[in-house]
């Protein structure tokens, strides 16, 4: 199930959003690692952790046709796009890195998401994944961003990527802060966050995975001749009408 754009938007502007991004950015930024020259690609709702791109590095969003899309970044060239995530409108080996954020876990086709990425990503090119902990609070608590969708173990995700020619090069939990509203909280959760990380306990509220592609398996097959639905969506109302039309002539 894909949650609005602007449902995400309005929910990392509040402070618990604020502060869940303050804790995964410094993960996520280490496990993307863009360096000069570099392109990434983020699908889903990428906005609050891409980097900022230098004069020599390319940084290109896009979101899924059922989630939508928000322009980015404000007042300069556009550089995001409304897709079709299994079916990506991009070159064969054309990023350095691939980034799903409020993604995989949405998608009715968490495998064919995968292959469109290998698909898109250089020979050495990285995936870099977020994902609800099937074991954490975070994906309990429909007050969320994480409560929505199929939440993963990192079995789970080891398997799919596997499945898609990925080897999974580096895993761990993340976002040890309980899903509470209250100020307390937030006022300890470098407290949480170093002991969580400290004993890797599977109750993180995500999970961080980083993978490569894998060019010396078997090559992921792109499926031919597969219709792309519409992006422009038409009242049934107006369907119905058409057909009528059609019949009197």
């Amino acid at each position: 199930m894909w949650v609005d754009v602007l449902k995400l938007r309005e929910w990392y502007r509040t402070l618990q959003g604020r502060m869940v991004r303050r804790i995964l950015n410094p993960d996520i930024q280490d496990l993307i690692n863009l360096q000069e020259n570099q392109s990434l690609l983020g699908i889903g709702y990428c906005q609050p952790y891409v980097p900022d791109a230098t004069g020599t590095q390319t940084v290109v969003l896009a979101g899924p046709a059922q989630m939508g899309v928000t322009l980015w970044p404000e007042g300069t060239k556009q550089r995001a796009t409304l897709v079709d995530e299994t079916a990506l409108p991009f070159a064969e080996s054309t990023f350095d890195v691939v980034l799903l954020a409020h993604c995989l876990e949405m998608t009715g086709d968490p495998q064919a998401l995968l292959e469109a990425c290998w698909h898109s990503l250089r020979p050495d090119g990285r995936l870099v994944l977020m994902v609800p902990n099937r074991s954490g609070a975070w994906a309990r608590r429909d007050d969320t961003t994480f409560a929505h969708g199929q939440p993963y173990s990192p079995g789970q995700v080891t398997r799919l990527l596997r499945k898609a020619n990925f080897t999974v090069t580096q895993a761990e939990y993340a976002l040890f802060i309980p899903p509470l509203k209250w100020r307390w909280v937030y006022k300890l959760y470098t407290f949480f966050e170093k002991a969580g990380r400290r004993w890797q306990a599977p109750v993180g509220g995500v999970l961080l995975v980083q993978a490569r592609k894998d060019i010396f398996g078997m090559r992921a097959v792109r499926p031919k001749g597969r219709k792309v639905p519409s992006m422009v969506r038409v009242p049934a109302t107006a369907l119905r009408r058409t057909r009528l039309k059609i019949a009197s002539m």
